[in-house]
């Protein structure tokens, strides 16, 4: 058997360090009137800093009206980010064979999967819209319904 020894130079500390600040607000915009029993008003903002990945800002903002007993419409639209983890950024590459079958003739076979890791990824960004409504009728006790 033969062993042989990997090198990979120098260790290297790979860690994250993060730094965050936030704030959020909720405003209660209209109570008690005709087609508006209440209209609020969300908000929220986040300052991150990745120390691996920079620096990023968040946000969200929405409203929520109930126009009567039993039902909520909602909407909110927001920036999101998904940063990158240690393993996205650090990872060692692995190629692994994975088994595939061709469905038309059924031979099945092997291929080799290369999975790699990044060190320059950068956060990823997102703009959300969101919508949905909250039924709660008063002839079904202990019953929601929600859809966004």
């Amino acid at each position: 058997m033969l062993k042989r020894k990997l090198r990979t130079g120098k260790k290297k500390k790979n860690k994250t360090i993060l730094k965050e600040a936030a704030a959020e607000i909720a405003i209660p915009l209209l109570r008690d009137l005709p087609a508006v029993q209440d209209l609020d008003f969300g908000g929220a903002v986040r300052w991150t800093d990745y120390s691996n990945s920079g620096v990023v800002y968040t946000w969200k903002a929405g409203l929520e009206w109930a126009p009567f007993d039993g039902v909520r419409i909602r909407g909110s639209r927001s920036r999101d980010i998904r940063a990158p983890n240690l393993v996205d950024l650090y990872a060692p590459r692995n190629v692994n064979p994975s088994g595939q079958t061709d469905l038309l003739t059924g031979i099945v076979g092997q291929i080799p999967v290369t999975t790699d890791s990044n060190s320059n990824l950068k956060p990823e960004i997102g703009n959300t819209l969101t919508v949905g409504i909250v039924l709660k009728p008063a002839f079904l006790p202990r019953f929601t319904l929600s859809v966004d």
